[in-house]
């Protein structure tokens, strides 16, 4: 694995367990009382972020093998 990943891939990960911590702490509100629409709407945010965010991690790993290592340098 090339260091030009691991960075992305850190940061990635390290999202995805506090988002998914968020949700799972939801998930046990929900079983002391919660009512279960807050409950979805208050899971739906970290989820979708959680998703977005591994998403926006394979578009950068294929900038990465694309050539792209800084994209913000073209402007």
């Amino acid at each position: 694995m090339d260091k030009r990943y691991i960075a992305p891939i850190i940061i990635t990960i390290l999202a995805v367990i506090y988002l998914l911590g968020m949700a799972a702490a939801f998930f046990s509100a929900l079983l002391q009382g919660m009512p279960f629409v807050l409950f979805l709407l208050l899971v739906i945010v970290p989820v979708g972020a959680a998703a977005g965010i591994v998403y926006m991690l394979i578009q950068r790993i294929r900038e990465i093998r694309g050539g792209e290592e800084d994209e913000a340098g073209k402007y």
